[in-house]
């Protein structure tokens, strides 16, 4: 005979089985109203590796993890590979200068640094256009509540170049340290988090809807925030790759838009319980995630926003070449519309 306790623990375990089976479902249905207008991929185009961080642990790249678990991009873009790099955007950025990765979607600052110091790629769209806070992080038990006591101290950052590393820099020459710091690569964000948990830096960088364990204030403290005003995430591509092949170019960006339109919609909260079950957030955090980001759908660039993102980079010693390129090579206009000069990044989000 079961017992009434255990009859409940069951009936519990079933409704989670059935929402979850409910989400996937919807996906599926969601994304096929979308794909109404999208073609199948011809055969007629050239394999292409697309390069980005993990997206399973990245909560800002949350469109393309939905097109991988829904089946959207072997359905519409079989000629497409992925390649993740766990070091960062930088990474990307230099399996693109090699040859062995095409296409690009990384975080903008590393964009533009890339391209300042002479790097053969162009931002051919915008993915993200809501801008991002990172916040510097210690040891809940450590002495460090504000980030003047950390002069002098060691920072972990997950490679070379990568946006933690920049926002690492910029804070740096905010506090005019000069070189009183020790700056530990350590592979990826997971381990820069693992470093301050277990003493072996006092500190380190990263944007909390990416780790969410940093708002954990048994575990952390968060000391300081680095805002920016510009958008995240941009779609690169060689510019070699952008002459040779723009319809490739146009067909991953008309399947990204398409994902991305689906995730704005939110439709029946699809969005809100992605972010729950995939990347185990809080009801409370999805919320806010929905409140503070938005992906783009017809990938507007923001010229204003990368001229002032250069000016910053520049003025904090990220970026150190004597001659910049015109704004005009940052970007191409033959993919996406531009937005005016006075509007640096889309003020607005997934619940308006």
């Amino acid at each position: 005979m079961i017992s009434a306790k255990v009859r409940k623990a069951i009936s519990r375990a079933l409704a989670v089985i059935i929402a979850v089976i409910v989400i996937i479902v919807a996906i599926g249905a969601g994304l096929g109203y979308y794909y109404t207008n999208v073609s199948n991929a011809s055969n007629s185009f050239i394999p292409i590796t697309i390069g980005t961080v993990d997206f399973h642990e990245h909560a800002y790249l949350a469109p393309l993890l939905n097109g991988t678990l829904s089946g959207a991009f072997k359905k519409y873009l079989p000629f497409v590979s992925f390649q993740l790099f766990p070091a960062g955007s930088a990474a990307v950025i230099h399996a693109m200068e090699s040859g062995s990765v095409q296409m690009g979607i990384v975080v903008e600052d590393n964009a533009v640094t890339a391209i300042a110091e002479g790097a053969p790629i162009v931002i051919v769209a915008t993915f993200e256009p809501t801008p991002i806070n990172f916040a510097i992080v210690v040891n809940a038990k450590s002495p460090y509540y504000n980030v003047s006591q950390l002069e002098g101290k060691s920072f972990a950052s997950s490679g070379p170049g990568s946006f933690d590393d920049i926002v690492m820099h910029i804070l740096f020459n905010e506090e005019h340290w000069g070189n009183n710091y020790t700056e530990v690569y350590v592979g990826s964000v997971p381990a820069q988090l693992a470093a301050v948990l277990t003493g072996k830096v006092a500190a380190t960088a990263v944007a909390p809807l990416v780790e969410p364990q940093v708002l954990n204030t048994s575990e952390f403290r968060v000391v300081d925030y680095i805002p920016e005003s510009w958008p995240l995430w941009v779609v690169v591509a060689t510019k070699s790759f952008v002459q040779q092949h723009p319809a490739e170019v146009r067909k991953v960006l008309q399947v990204l838009f398409m994902l991305n339109t689906y995730f704005d919609e939110n439709i029946n909260n699809s969005t809100y319980y992605f972010m729950i079950n995939n990347y185990k957030f809080t009801p409370s955090l999805a919320t806010l995630f929905l409140k503070t980001d938005y992906y783009s759908t017809n990938g507007e660039i923001y010229p204003g926003g990368i001229q002032l993102e250069l000016q910053f980079l520049q003025e904090t010693h990220v970026i150190n070449v004597t001659t910049v390129p015109p704004l005009s090579d940052f970007y191409t206009t033959e993919f996406a519309p531009i937005a005016p000069m006075d509007i640096t990044y889309y003020n607005g989000s997934i619940l308006g």
